[in-house]
């Protein structure tokens, strides 16, 4: 990633579209995070983020049942409400 993309929401945007389809929704989030913070009014943005939210719940409470580690479980809750290191 070139610096200059840190300011550029289109960039997070695009990033998190291609984490999303690759299957890595925590990343996603994140990006799109990144995207509506710098451009908070962005309906395009939002929907994206949620999508990449519910998407990521959805997922958590599938693959909760294979997890054995509660610790792991919550590291992975925490990162989707922005918490915890990438």
């Amino acid at each position: 990633a070139f610096a200059d993309d840190a300011d550029d929401p289109k960039q997070h945007y695009e990033r998190g579209l291609d984490l999303q389809q690759r299957g890595d929704l925590v990343q996603a989030v994140g990006e799109f995070e990144a995207a509506v913070r710098l451009r908070p009014r962005s309906h395009r943005y939002s929907e994206a983020l949620q999508q990449a939210k519910d998407q990521a719940v959805t997922g958590l409470i599938t693959k909760s049942q294979y997890i054995d580690d509660p610790q792991e479980l919550l590291s992975i809750v925490d990162r989707l409400n922005g918490g915890g290191a990438a």
